[in-house]
C-alpha cells in the first residue's frame, strides 16, 4: 500500500506544468496593449490559427467542415467535428473563440494530468518509479537542446503530439486524445460484460473523431498485449482468451476511420489536401536525441536485465510499436509519434528502479541528472515564446488596424465572398470573417504552392493592369486587402484600378466589382 503523504505530489506537480503553460498566454493577451492583438497561439500558430478557422464554421453554425484556406472548398465532409463543436459551443454560450480554446485546452490538459498519474499508478507498485514516470513524462523532452549551437531543430522542439508538456502547451485536441488513448489502453481488470466493452467502443468513437491515428496506435497495443497473453497461457495451460475489450475498439473506432479514408479518397478538394498533406517522420538520429538520453538509457536497462526482470509489457509494446508505426512508408508516418514520450518516461522510471536494486550506487543522483538533461528544451521553448511577446512578432501578432479591417469585412461584407490578400494575412482573414481566401495555409491550401505563386505574383508589381483585372476576373476575387505584410512583397497602386471601400492608418480593402471610372 502506498504511503499516503504522497497524495499532494500530483496535485504539486500538476499545478507547476498548469502554470507554466498558462502564465505565458496570460501575459501575451495584456503585451499587445492598444498596439496589437495576440492571435492567441505561441507554440506552432501556423496550425493554431486554423483550429479557430474550424471554430469559425462552428460559430457560423456549420457541422460539415469545409477548407477554409481553398478559394474553392466544395460541399465540405463531416471532419474536424471536435473544433466544429467548439465553435457550435462558443456561439451558444457566447464566448470569444480564443477564450473556449483555452477553456478547452486547460480542461484538457487536468485530464491529461490525472489520466497519467492514474496510468503509471496502474503500471508501478511503488510510489518512486510512478513519481519519476509521471514528472519526466509532463515536464520532460529530448536533448535537441544540445544541437542548437549547429541550428538543428530536433523533434522533441516541434512535434508537439509526442510529449504531454508541449500537448498541453498548444492545443487541446492533443492532449485529450492522448487522454483516451490512455484510458483504452491502461492495464485494469475489466468485467467482462456488455456495459465495459459499450465504455471501450464509445471512449474508441470519440478518440476516432478528436486523434484518429490514436485508434490506430491503441487497437494495435492492446491487440499486442492480448496476442502475447494468449501465447503464455496457450504454452501453460492451453487457454484461450477471447479479445473483447480489441473488438470494442475496434467496433467504436474504425467506422470514422473508414469514413475519414473515403472522404480523403472520393472528395476532389480533399484528395488534394491528402496529397499535399505530408507529415515524413524525423531522420532515426532526429528521433533518438529527441527521446534521449531517457530512450537509450532504457535500451542500456532491457539489455543489462535481460533474464533478470521484464519491463511492463503496455509500455514496452507501445515504444516498439510506436518506433515501428513511425517509419511506415507512408505519407503520415509522424502522426503515430503520437505519446510516444509517455512509454518513454515510464521505462526510464522503470529502468532507475532496477538500478536501485542492483548495481546504482547514487541513485538520486542519476535521477537528478536525468531531469537536468530533460528539462532544457521545454525552458527554451517557453523563454522563446517570451521573447515572441516581448518583440510583439507578427507571426502571433495582428495589428490594430489590420484586426479592424478584418471585423469590417466580417460586419459589412457577404460571408461567402473571396479576399485577395498576402500569404500571411491569407491564415488571419478565415479566423476573423469566416470568409475564403486565395492562400493562407501551406496544407488546407488546394493546390498551395501554385496558389501562394499567384497571391504573390498579384502583390509583387509585376503584372500591368489588364492582366491584374484579368486575375482577378478568372477567381472571381470580391476584395482585395491591402496592408503592411502585402506592401512588403512589392509595390502595388490599386487605386487607380478598384474603388477602396474601407481604410485606416495601416490598410485598405478595394472592392473589385467597384473598379475606378
Amino acid at each position: 500500500m502506498r504511503n499516503k503523504k504522497y497524495d499532494l505530489f500530483p496535485f504539486i506537480v500538476g499545478f507547476v506544468v498548469l502554470l507554466i503553460i498558462t502564465v505565458p498566454y496570460l501575459y501575451a493577451f495584456t503585451a499587445g496593449g492598444d498596439q496589437a492583438h495576440f492571435g492567441g497561439f505561441l507554440f506552432n500558430p501556423l496550425d493554431g490559427n486554423t483550429y479557430l478557422a474550424k471554430m469559425r464554421q462552428g460559430w457560423d453554425g456549420s457541422w460539415r467542415f469545409r477548407l477554409p484556406y481553398t478559394a474553392d472548398p466544395g460541399e465540405g465532409a463531416y471532419l474536424n467535428l471536435f473544433y466544429l463543436t467548439l465553435g457550435h459551443v462558443s456561439r451558444i454560450l457566447h464566448l470569444p473563440l480564443l477564450m473556449s480554446f483555452h477553456l478547452a485546452r486547460w480542461i484538457s490538459s487536468v485530464a491529461l494530468l490525472w489520466m497519467l498519474w492514474h496510468f503509471f499508478g496502474k503500471i508501478f507498485q511503488k510510489t518512486y518509479p510512478r513519481r519519476i514516470a509521471f514528472v519526466a513524462s509532463t515536464l520532460g523532452s529530448g536533448m535537441g537542446w544540445l544541437l542548437l549551437p549547429i541550428s538543428q531543430f530536433t523533434a522533441d522542439f516541434w512535434v508537439a503530439e509526442t510529449y504531454p508538456f508541449l500537448s498541453a502547451y498548444t492545443n487541446p485536441h492533443f492532449s485529450l486524445g492522448l487522454v483516451f488513448m490512455l484510458w483504452i489502453i491502461t492495464p485494469n481488470d475489466e468485467r467482462h460484460n456488455w456495459q465495459t466493452y459499450l465504455k471501450f467502443g464509445g471512449v474508441s468513437m470519440l478518440l476516432s473523431v478528436i486523434a484518429p491515428f490514436g485508434v490506430v496506435i491503441s487497437l494495435t497495443i492492446i491487440g499486442s498485449q492480448w496476442l502475447c497473453q494468449t501465447i503464455r497461457n496457450w504454452r501453460g495451460h492451453r487457454n484461450y482468451s477471447f479479445p473483447h475489450r480489441a473488438i470494442a475498439v475496434l467496433v467504436g473506432g474504425f467506422p470514422f476511420l473508414i469514413y475519414d479514408f473515403w472522404i480523403v479518397r472520393s472528395d476532389p478538394v480533399f484528395s488534394v489536401w491528402d496529397l499535399q498533406n505530408l507529415t515524413p517522420s524525423p531522420a532515426w538520429w532526429d528521433v533518438l536525441i529527441s527521446l534521449s538520453p531517457a530512450l537509450p538509457i532504457v535500451i542500456f536497462t532491457l539489455w543489462k536485465t535481460r533474464r533478470k526482470a521484464s519491463a511492463p509489457d503496455v509500455l514496452l509494446l507501445w515504444l516498439v510499436i510506436g518506433l515501428t508505426l513511425v517509419y511506415l512508408p507512408w505519407n503520415l508516418q509522424r502522426r503515430f509519434m503520437m505519446g510516444l514520450y509517455i512509454p518513454v518516461s515510464g521505462l526510464v522510471a522503470w529502468s532507475l528502479s532496477q538500478w536501485a536494486s542492483s548495481v546504482a550506487k547514487n541513485y538520486k543522483f542519476r535521477v537528478l541528472g536525468l531531469f537536468l538533461l530533460i528539462l532544457p528544451t521545454n525552458i527554451i521553448i517557453i523563454m522563446t515564446s517570451i521573447f515572441g511577446i516581448l518583440m510583439l512578432d507578427e507571426k502571433i501578432y495582428l495589428s490594430q488596424n489590420e484586426l479592424h479591417a478584418i471585423r469590417w469585412l466580417d460586419e459589412q461584407t457577404d460571408p461567402e465572398a473571396l479576399i485577395l490578400a498576402g500569404p500571411d494575412m491569407g491564415l488571419w482573414i478565415p479566423v476573423y470573417s469566416g470568409q475564403r481566401v486565395i492562400y493562407g495555409h501551406p496544407f488546407e491550401t488546394a493546390f498551395a504552392e501554385k496558389e501562394k505563386e499567384t497571391v504573390q505574383l498579384f502583390f509583387s508589381g509585376k503584372l500591368n493592369v489588364e492582366e491584374m483585372q484579368a486575375l482577378i476576373d478568372a477567381r472571381g476575387v470580391d476584395y482585395i486587402f491591402v496592408g503592411p505584410r502585402e506592401l512588403l512583397l512589392g509595390e502595388i497602386d490599386l487605386s487607380s484600378i478598384f474603388s477602396p471601400v474601407f481604410s485606416n492608418e495601416g490598410v485598405t480593402i478595394y472592392d473589385t466589382v467597384s473598379s475606378v471610372p
